[in-house]
């Protein structure tokens, strides 16, 4: 054997450990990558994981503000019958404030630890109550 052709295997033994090296990368990569991607949880359509809250239309034309824990969600003018907001639970526990502006009139209240529906409504003496309904009962 020349020493031409020694030298061409050596490069080809390097050349075929290079290329096996790359694999290797690459596989491990891949693996990374689904295990990754495989313990995000997918996000399930049917389940409710919001809350709704909703004024009624005995809120029409009225300035209320809305609060949750210490952000405002809501400051404007009612204008619709019935105006939904929506937002994703961001803490284990909440407490609501509706805020009337006209009379200064302060609630509060304790939303369940469940995302839920939420029917903000006046009673006939003026009060405000609120309706809290889970998703799985509708």
């Amino acid at each position: 054997m020349s020493r031409a052709t020694q030298h061409l295997n050596r490069n080809r033994q390097f050349l075929v450990g290079i290329a096996a090296m790359a694999f290797a990368v690459l596989f491990v990569v891949i693996l990374f990558l689904s295990l990754c991607f495989g313990k995000m949880e997918a996000p399930n359509k049917d389940k409710k994981n919001y809350y709704q809250l909703e004024l009624a239309s005995s809120f029409l034309g009225q300035e209320t503000q809305l609060y949750v824990n210490d952000s405002l969600l809501f400051d404007a003018l009612v204008e619709t019958d019935t105006l939904k907001i929506q937002f994703k639970p961001f803490d284990e526990q909440h407490q609501l404030f509706v805020v009337e502006k006209e009379s200064g009139n302060t609630r509060s209240f304790n939303l369940q630890e469940k995302a839920c529906k939420v029917l903000i409504q006046k009673n006939n003496e003026g009060r405000v109550d609120i309706l809290q309904k889970d998703w799985e009962k509708e």
